[in-house]
């Protein structure tokens, strides 16, 4: 069984009656180290810059002035940030299972699963790398935020996600006009 049948049989007992889905994908195992590094480099924009500037300062100085203390202090503060680097990778790249349809946004994950209206699907953004493999942010209105990793073309997956959520709202705005 390949992964896109893997995909469509974890999502199929969520379709709904009369619901056309458009993209079946999930996480894809290959893709964990790239994704990982993109996930480093997206971390380094939260964790502020200047902390490990001071860090490696505040090292340096206790190893010139032998100040074993600030040493010990300056280590634990590396290995802290080391240690978030690692809790907030490490169970981001369960298999996870999505899929389109003309209605929703299904995920099915080891959590259970969910749906959300695709008309509540805003600023979406993607990011690829060299194999044509990455991850897919965007908004949920009045749920948050949601990252799908581990996506084969997520820029296709994107543009399907934006005109989709596009035209469920003009055909909602279509039955709102007639009643």
């Amino acid at each position: 069984m390949s992964e896109k049948e893997k995909f469509q049989a974890k999502v199929a007992s969520q379709i709904m009656p009369g619901e056309r889905v458009l993209w079946t994908g999930g996480t894809l195992k290959r893709s964990s180290m790239t994704e990982r590094k993109a996930e480093a480099v997206k971390l380094l924009y939260i964790i502020p810059f200047f902390l490990w500037l001071i860090g490696g300062f505040v090292a340096v100085v206790s190893a010139l002035t032998e100040d074993w203390g600030v040493m010990v202090f300056s280590l634990i503060f590396f290995g802290g940030l080391g240690a978030l680097f690692y809790i907030a990778t490490r169970n981001t790249y369960a298999v996870n299972a999505y899929a389109v349809t003309d209605k929703r946004f299904i995920i099915v994950d080891k959590a259970g699963s969910r749906a959300y209206d695709i008309r509540n699907i805003i600023n979406v953004r993607n990011f690829v790398t060299k194999r044509k493999i990455g991850f897919v942010d965007f908004m949920i209105y009045g749920f948050g935020a949601y990252t799908m990793r581990g996506i084969e073309d997520p820029v296709g997956v994107s543009e399907l996600i934006c005109r989709t959520a596009y035209e469920a709202g003009q055909a909602a705005n279509n039955m709102q006009q007639r009643y």
